[in-house]
């Protein structure tokens, strides 16, 4: 088969490599950040992304040129995965992985499930695992993923234990957050009408923090709450608070405050939308006062009614 050639550098990195497995035809990446004298090439993150495919596939070979601004990618066969694990770079959080590898782990020839140790909050530019468990799995299931219960139940996560981004780069492993991802493998690929979406008949959500004092998670979900409640009754919000002294082990050393919120409609649309505090992880508040865990709460609720408003089957930032 033909070789797929881009002269573009990194763009669409993740996604590039996912159709070059499906289609089973050769990759190249020319142009990758050579104008960057400090650090031109791959990142770290994406050499980390191409050593997890090279686990899912047998007889992958990829080639990188002394530079690093070129890529040579030939796909080999994609397989499952039964317990394996990843350790993820800290530059970027691991739903940048998850997200990466999810078009590809239903067509392999087992099921898949994966541990992946590293940042789970604070990475503004990736998924948070709240937000890959209640908006993007359910949207897999739509397509017939884990419909057949020989092959599996249906594709789930499993957070072991949560770890914010640090706000200075180090090699501290109690600072690695830990999620299980479970994919069954697709026997039949459905077709949906997924146009209607239909009127919001709850909300779910969950209020986390680590290292901080429990009630901040509580109050974030209360304050939420009180905006959600003058629309419609079924709220639910679920608070998950890793404290400090016995149940360390359950957070990473970084103090951490996130609140990511969902709604489900009367069709089966899940519209979600994360938020995380501004004085954790590497976001800043732009006046430099510190953001109170009510002010977190609002916020992630008008965020989410601003998802609702905007409609359609998917959310904005899918």
């Amino acid at each position: 088969m033909s070789t797929l050639k881009y002269n573009d550098g990194a763009t669409q990195f993740r996604l590039r490599l996912a159709c070059a497995i499906l289609s089973h035809r050769p990759l190249l990446l020319r142009n990758i950040r050579p104008d960057d004298l400090s650090s031109p090439g791959l990142r770290e993150h994406e050499i980390s992304f191409l050593r997890l495919l090279d686990t899912l596939t047998n007889g992958t070979t990829i080639e990188i040129n002394t530079t690093g601004t070129q890529l040579r990618f030939v796909p080999g066969v994609l397989l499952g995965c039964d317990g394996g694990e990843h350790l993820c770079p800290k530059s970027r959080g691991v739903g940048y992985f998850m997200e990466g590898i999810l078009p590809l782990v239903m067509f392999g020839k087992g099921s898949f499930e994966m541990t992946f140790r590293g940042v789970t909050e604070g990475c503004t530019q990736d998924m948070t695992v709240d937000y890959i468990s209640s908006s993007v799995l359910p949207l897999l299931s739509k397509f017939g993923v884990g419909a057949n219960e020989d092959f599996g139940g249906a594709p789930h996560l499993k957070i072991h234990k949560r770890a914010a981004a640090p706000k200075v780069p180090n090699d501290n492993p109690s600072d690695l957050g830990a999620v299980t991802l479970y994919c069954p493998q697709l026997t039949t690929l459905s077709i949906i009408d997924f146009v209607d979406p239909g009127f919001v008949k709850r909300i779910r959500g969950v209020s986390s923090s680590t290292k901080l004092n429990p009630t901040s998670s509580s109050r974030a979900s209360h304050a939420a709450k009180g905006v959600l409640h003058k629309l419609l009754p079924d709220v639910w919000i679920h608070t998950d608070a890793a404290k400090k002294g016995g149940s360390s082990k359950n957070g990473g050393v970084t103090p951490s405050l996130s609140v990511t919120l969902w709604a489900e409609s009367t069709t089966g649309v899940v519209l979600s939308h994360p938020s995380l505090s501004l004085n954790t992880g590497p976001s800043k508040s732009k006046s430099g006062k510190p953001e109170l865990p009510e002010d977190l709460g609002q916020r992630a609720a008008l965020h989410l009614l601003h998802e609702v408003q905007c409609g359609g089957g998917v959310v904005t930032t899918a």
